[in-house]
């Protein structure tokens, strides 16, 4: 409280190391926060500053506050990315900046590649578990992959020897990253894959230090990248099947571990039944999002499990929303796909559904994908609904444009003649194409 009138009096080093101390004891002081983030934001420049400071000062404020300061970060940022070396940063300190930059939703592409440079160039020399796990995690999450880099990542994490120093934390957040960059990390999957369903020195399941967040993570992490574990799948059901209960399970990891054995095609039902259990004792579904509830239909439809409770309480859930304006149109195709293909047939569902979608204008790009299952879904269901055939069509052809550079004769969706009729026909050559 004293140090706060006092900040516009402190040079950059004294300033960075009042920020240090506070976040290094864990002081929650949220005013002094502000106002040191609103005195740095304020200056002309941070030619000053001790180059190794400012990731510590971007690391201190999002921590302890949990707060980005976008403008304020892109200025670090900027500082950082003139440097021409990073030979004197700490592999943590690399870590935690792209960490926090990611973290704090701050796209710095200046930065990110040329930090890329670096760790590519020394190789993740002298990252530990941690620092690398944070690494790769950064990258994924900035959707700046930088394929070169996780090739580089993968081969240093197999050198790394002892799979103890990796936490549950580090070891989800890797597979996370690389699952979710696309990149191809069989080695990586196998030691870890390995590794979680091993028992521990006292004999009891590793897995038991993982909490649901870890668990679902390594789940879609696993079902994602296509890696077949088996064992791995019935080891986590199993351990998530002996819990006393699943309150501790957030929504997108409830949906999201049912939707990994769906994806991956492993069947469990006691699992599935656990999830619906915890998803029906709920009083309402304020929690779940858009994507939370459109994977978990999903996923029991697709693993054939069938719960009429739980889709009637989703489906009332949906309706009774005063708009669906936060639902991407992959959220609005997998539901109605879900519903009729678990044979649950739901008319004010699919109304509002559609009542959305002719609502919307070309902003809202619609994929093939997305296209075919709509079609497919109110087909199957048998529920017709005025212009929405017509309303999809519009949409594919846009997507296809998208996606193929312009509209091909084989795939026109229209036909002069018949156009109910082309485009029926046109719309299950889709399905059929992209497995719906």
């Amino acid at each position: 409280e004293r140090s706060v009138p006092l900040l516009g009096e402190l040079d950059p080093r004294r300033l960075s190391n009042l920020l240090w101390a506070f976040g290094e004891v864990g002081a929650s002081n949220p005013e002094l926060y502000d106002e040191v983030a609103s005195t740095i934001d304020a200056m002309d420049d941070l030619e000053e500053f001790i180059p190794q400071n400012l990731p510590n000062i971007l690391f201190a404020l999002y921590t302890m506050t949990g707060e980005s300061h976008p403008r304020l970060f892109e200025k670090i940022g900027d500082r950082i990315a003139k440097l021409t070396d990073y030979g004197e940063f700490h592999p943590m300190t690399i870590a935690n900046t792209m960490w926090t930059l990611a973290k704090a939703g701050v796209s710095h592409p200046a930065l990110f590649d040329k930090m890329a440079d670096h760790l590519i160039q020394k190789k993740f020399s002298h990252f530990n578990h941690e620092a690398t796990s944070k690494a790769v995690w950064a990258y994924a999450r900035s959707g700046k992959p930088r394929p070169q880099l996780y090739r580089r990542a993968a081969i240093h994490i197999l050198s790394l020897r002892d799979n103890k120093k990796f936490g549950a934390g580090n070891i989800a957040d890797v597979l996370w990253a690389f699952a979710e960059a696309g990149a191809p990390a069989r080695g990586v999957f196998k030691r870890f894959g390995e590794y979680v369903v091993a028992p521990d020195k006292s004999g009891a399941p590793l897995l038991r230090s993982f909490d649901p967040r870890e668990l679902s993570i390594i789940a879609w992490a696993f079902a994602n990248n296509g890696e077949s574990r088996p064992e791995l799948f019935e080891k986590v059901a199993g351990h998530i099947v002996a819990l006393d209960d699943l309150r501790s399970f957030e929504p997108r990891e409830l949906s999201g571990t049912v939707w990994a054995f769906a994806w991956a095609g492993v069947l469990h039902p006691r699992l599935f039944e656990k999830v619906a259990g915890r998803i029906l004792a709920l009083d309402d579904l304020l929690s779940f999002g858009p994507e939370d509830l459109s994977d978990a239909v999903w996923a029991f439809a697709k693993a054939g499990q069938p719960q009429p409770e739980l889709f009637d309480k989703v489906s009332s859930h949906i309706v009774a929303l005063d708009s669906l304006s936060s639902f991407r149109p992959r959220d609005l195709s997998n539901l109605v796909w879900a519903f009729a293909k678990a044979g649950e047939p739901q008319p004010e569902l699919f109304n509002k559904v559609a009542d959305h979608i002719l609502a919307l204008d070309d902003s809202h790009p619609f994929k093939r994908g997305d296209c075919s299952r709509i079609f497919w879904a109110y087909e199957t269901a048998q529920i017709v609904h005025p212009r929405l055939l017509d309303r999809i069509s519009s949409h594919a052809e846009n997507a296809q444009q998208v996606e193929h550079g312009e509209a091909t004769d084989q795939h026109e969706p229209c036909d002069k003649r018949d156009p109910k009729d082309s485009l029926r026909s046109w719309f299950m050559g889709l399905v059929r194409e992209l497995d719906c």
